[in-house]
């Protein structure tokens, strides 16, 4: 069946809506592939240069003129369609074969042509139904031909949008520029480090500001001060980690914002204030009642009083506060109380040290800036210091004698009471109540009469005694100083005894006795919370003591001495080992009364064998007197015994050679300190009126002829050089001095009297040095050879502490405290450099008391035993005193 003519009508109208479509279809694409790529284009100038509003504005009119052009074509297209014939000739261009049928019968279809002639309209109607057939065979590819290049087109352009947008640092950033020009959005994106708030007058305000998308080549704060109209700017550096810090001291209220590449950060506030501050402070100090000082005021915040001090602050405010505090370092705080205006108070009981920090708050909460810390010490009321100035050392004394003896008893703020308390060994402690005498400048003399009739002694016997003075301090006291022991040994022989043996610590610790009392003394010496370490010393101590009574109780038995003898040595051993194991569990109670047995039972050893005279621990010298008799065999065999162990030790060579060599250094010290000292008192007699100058008599050093000894000084007038030793002068001078030290000179003085420099006399530390006219040589000439003196000490104390730390315990090494002593003469050496004459004598002095710390403790050490006393709690010694004394006093005086 052939189809009819009107079937080609209604192929050929479905081959024209499909090439509308698709006409329609590419303009779209078309209009969309322009939209885009102006955008793009725009975009990526944007992105390069950065475009300026007004012409991102012409992009979007060009963008949008595009948009509306194409939307105008695609309006007119559906008002516009195809003719049949346009149809028909794409069919017969896609199928040349069919000629023109497909036309020709379109122009029929259309009306174009009208069938006219014979025949003509059945030709029309079988070209129409051919070309129905033909139609129904063919498809035109409109899609393919006219929409896919251009979708195509605006695909690509619409993938390098996205791709821009996505991988292109603020990318979409320029196409949302691009697009909407009235946007704010920057390429250059600003976080800024602070924003609105008050701040401190005088604070660092400090500010990190960040970028992100592109990166500025510079930035600015820009910043408005209050009352001001116009920007200012500064520039702000751009580092490479994407950031510009900035930093400024605030000294008033403003707006500021931060300006980079294309973009500005939103404004910010910055609100001065005047933070709270201590205008004025006032700390009064209200000491203890028992001191009976006055109240002081001080301007210092810094609090250095006696503990039980009363103080009050004080303090005035700069701005109204809404609370003040004291903040301590250990956590707590002590709230002020509001008076008027802006002053606050509070009181605080001082009574240990600590630290604190004044916190002020302002009434709308604002804190105050500064944290400082100051330090509050509380200085201990020290316990008195007491000992007996008569006998002042262990005496021998008859059963019946009444010994007298006076007490020198010295505290800061007076002495309550002073308790004698003596007991026969083995026996409880009685004590009487010592009449107490004036107080005068710190220092009080009593006396008192030991009766030793009531205690019922017999010979060999022991009494022990010692002096106990307590001070009025009624806040943490009271404080009690307790004298060193001393004994009296009962014996009907004291007219013949001789010279009398010194208390323990003052003489030489040669024999066995003199060793147990030194134990005794040192233990009852010990303060209640002694530290272990000086138990562990003194069990040590004791069975050093033991060695040599095991050595003497061989002996006895060798020689067979009286049993008696023997029982008392063997009792003697017992209470020593009792003694030491006491001391070991740091038991100072349990360990006093055998430490005191053992001494009872060694004096009654004694008494059993007078022949052991008082157990020595060292041969007598060769230069002994030839009346003197010879030790009996028996203390003989234990003197070689001590004395072979003795040349066994191989550090006895490298320590008395150590001793040679301090006790030169100890005079070429000497002479520095008193050089020194020399120059300190000359730049004193330099001193304009008005300085208190009245106390330098009283600090003028004893030691001044010593350390002159060996100066090549001439001094006119009577010449007297006063130290601790032996002066060896010529001429007409007058050498003095006492003690341990030796001093050797060649200082000449004119005067009367005849040459007395190599005799030992007794002066008093209180007369005045003789003057002279002979001008200090300078502190800087001195100096080389106080630093040479500092290298030779420590180099010994090198080879000391290599020598005594292998081998035989030693007690404290000499050593260490020699390098102390070195340090010392270090300082003095860089003070003389300086030329500070009072720190050159003070440390100068310093240096002299270490050497001679140093050169007893070798004594000790080469007499058989360390003695372990902590020579690092030591006083100077006495000649030192002044000097010491004198630099200090010039030095508050200089504060």
């Amino acid at each position: 069946m052939n189809p009819s003519p009107e079937s080609a009508r209604h192929q050929l109208e479905a081959a024209i809506r499909q090439k509308d479509g698709a006409r329609r279809n590419r303009t779209l694409f078309a209009t969309l592939a322009a939209v885009v790529a102006v955008l793009l284009a725009l975009a990526v100038l944007d992105f390069t240069v950065s475009l300026p509003p007004a012409a991102r504005w012409i992009g979007l009119a060009l963008w949008l003129a595009a948009l509306v052009a194409g939307a105008v074509r695609i309006t007119r297209m559906r008002r516009e369609s195809t003719r049949l014939e346009e149809a028909a000739r794409d069919v017969e261009a896609a199928r040349p074969e069919f000629g023109c049928e497909i036309s020709t019968a379109a122009e029929y279809l259309s009306g174009a042509r009208k069938p006219t002639k014979e025949y003509e309209p059945e030709i029309a109607a079988a070209l129409q139904s051919r070309a129905a057939v033909n139609l129904s065979t063919t498809s035109v590819p409109y899609a393919r031909r006219l929409v896919l290049p251009l979708g195509l087109a605006f695909a690509g352009t619409l993938a390098a949008m996205l791709g821009f947008a996505l991988f292109a640092p603020g990318g979409a950033t320029s196409l949302l520029r691009a697009a909407a020009p009235w946007s704010k959005a920057s390429l250059t994106r600003i976080q800024p480090g602070l924003g609105n708030g008050e701040f401190a007058i005088g604070t660092e305000f400090s500010l990190t500001n960040r970028f992100a998308g592109r990166i500025p080549a510079k930035a600015e704060f820009q910043f408005l001060p209050a009352g001001s109209n116009v920007w200012q700017s500064a520039p702000l550096p751009v580092l490479p980690d994407r950031t510009a810090p900035h930093s400024f001291r605030v000294t008033q209220s403003l707006r500021w914002r931060i300006a980079a590449g294309d973009a500005v950060s939103p404004e910010f506030t910055l609100t001065a204030f005047t933070p709270p501050e201590v205008r004025d402070l006032a700390i009064r100090l209200t000491p203890p009642a028992y001191t009976r000082l006055p109240a002081t005021e001080q301007k210092g915040p810094a609090i250095t009083t006696l503990r039980g001090t009363r103080a009050v602050f004080r303090i005035d405010a700069n701005v109204p506060l809404g609370s003040a505090s004291l903040q301590f370092t250990n956590g707590t705080a002590l709230p002020l109380r509001h008076l008027t205006n802006q002053l606050w108070t509070t009181d605080l009981s001082i009574t240990n040290d600590n630290a604190y920090a004044i916190v002020l708050t302002d009434a709308r909460g604002r804190s105050s800036l500064d944290r400082s810390i100051h330090t509050i010490r509380a200085l201990r009321d020290e316990a008195p210091k007491i000992d007996f100035t008569q006998p002042g050392q262990d005496i021998r004394a008859t059963a019946t004698n009444s010994v007298p003896l006076v007490m020198e008893a010295t505290d800061d703020f007076g002495i309550a009471s002073i308790q004698l308390v003596f007991h026969k060994l083995g026996t409880p402690e009685r004590s009487v109540a010592v009449p107490l005498g004036a107080f005068k400048d710190g220092k009080l003399t009593a006396s008192a009469q030991l009766a030793l009739a009531p205690l019922q002694l017999r010979d060999y016997e022991l009494v022990a005694y010692h002096a106990e003075a307590r001070d009025n301090n009624d806040f943490d006291g009271p404080g009690i100083g307790r004298s060193p022991t001393y004994f009296i040994e009962i014996t009907d022989k004291e007219s013949n005894a001789g010279p009398k043996p010194k208390s323990q610590g003052k003489g030489e610790k040669v024999n066995l006795l003199t060793i147990q009392k030194q134990i005794i003394a040192d233990t009852a010496a010990l303060a209640a919370g002694a530290k272990p370490e000086k138990f562990k010393e003194l069990a040590q101590r004791e069975r050093d003591a033991l060695e040599f009574a095991h050595l003497y109780e061989s002996a006895l038995a060798d020689n067979n001495a009286p049993a008696e003898a023997q029982a008392h040595m063997k009792s003697a051993i017992t209470q020593m080992e009792k003694a030491a194991t006491q001391l070991d569990r740091a038991s100072r109670a349990d360990s006093i009364p055998p430490e005191e047995g053992a001494l009872a039972e060694l004096y009654q050893t004694i008494r059993a064998m007078p022949q052991l005279q008082n157990l020595p621990t060292r041969m007598p010298s060769l230069a002994q007197p030839s009346n003197e008799p010879p030790p009996p065999p028996a203390v003989r065999v234990v003197l070689e015994e001590i004395q072979k162990k003795k040349e066994e030790d191989p550090n006895l060579q490298a320590l008395e050679a150590a001793l040679q060599q301090l006790e030169a250094m100890a005079e070429t010290q000497a002479q520095l300190a008193a050089a020194a000292q020399a120059a300190a008192d000359a730049q004193a007699a330099q001193t304009p009126p008005g300085n208190d100058r009245h106390d330098q008599a009283e600090s003028q050093s004893p030691a001044q002829g010593e350390g002159q000894a060996k100066a090549e000084d001439q001094g006119k007038g009577e010449g007297q050089g006063k130290g601790e030793g032996q002066g060896k002068g010529e001429g007409k001078g007058e050498g003095k001095g006492k003690g341990e030290g030796q001093g050797k000179g060649e200082g000449q003085g004119k005067g009367s009297g005849k040459d007395q420099s190599d005799q030992t006399d007794q002066t008093d530390p209180s007369d005045p040095p003789s003057p002279t006219s002979q001008k200090p040589p300078p502190l800087p000439t001195l100096a080389p050879q106080q630093e040479a003196l500092s290298q030779q000490a420590q180099q010994l104390a090198e080879r000391l502490n290599r020598a005594l730390s292998q081998g035989q315990r030693p007690g404290h090494n000499p050593g260490q405290s020699l390098q102390k002593t070195a340090a010392q003469m270090k300082q003095a050496a860089q003070a003389m450099r300086s030329q500070n004459p009072g720190a050159a004598a003070a440390a100068g002095a310093n240096s002299g008391a270490g050497i001679q710390s140093s050169i007893a403790a070798i004594q000790r050490l080469l007499e058989g035993r360390a003695t372990l006393t902590d020579v690092s709690a030591e006083e100077a010694p006495l000649r030192y005193e002044a000097p010491i004394s004198d630099y200090f006093k010039r030095l508050s005086r200089a504060e």
